[in-house]
């Protein structure tokens, strides 16, 4: 399920051997979360590392055992996700990749996305501005602001689907 997720949210196929797959797979499935798509294991996560970026010890745990896969293109026993949480990933996965304008600072984006979806839902009130996020999520108000409509327009393309 998460390779199918993977490809459907970044349309590319995962690289387990490459440096970047954890951060890559943290802040994808962190961001799915914060619109209510979630494997079917359970994976929490928390804010760990002085990065304060959400990390799932189990999400961990799966990418370092398929490591050895390295660049995974085809699977046998392919699961077929729902239609709903299918499309939810596309919109999601799209709009992310729409946002982002430098290949380079794909992780910070990605991280930065998390983060501020992570800190507005578990760690701040519900009536917390950006400056307050920004504080603690320690991204400039620019990139919390940025993330913040990008959130909303997620979700207003998720709602007109419905």
């Amino acid at each position: 399920a998460l390779i199918e997720i993977y490809k459907l949210f970044y349309k590319e196929d995962p690289d387990f051997s490459s440096k970047d797959i954890n951060v890559k797979v943290q802040t994808m499935m962190s961001i799915l979360a914060g619109f209510n798509v979630t494997l079917d294991c359970d994976y929490s996560f928390s804010l760990m590392t002085k990065l304060k970026m959400p990390v799932s010890l189990k999400l961990e745990e799966m990418v370092k055992k398929m490591y050895p896969f390295g660049v995974v293109s085809e699977v046998e026993d392919n699961v077929k996700l729902a239609e709903e949480p299918k499309k939810i990933i596309e919109i999601v996965g799209d709009s992310v990749r729409d946002a982002i304008h430098d290949e380079e600072d794909i992780n910070e984006t990605l991280i930065t996305i998390s983060k501020v979806i992570h800190a507005s839902r578990y760690n701040l009130s519900s009536d917390a501005d950006i400056s307050e996020i920004a504080e603690f999520t320690n991204r400039s108000v620019d990139d919390v602001e940025a993330s913040v409509q990008l959130v909303k327009c997620i979700e207003h393309k998720i709602n007109k689907e419905n």
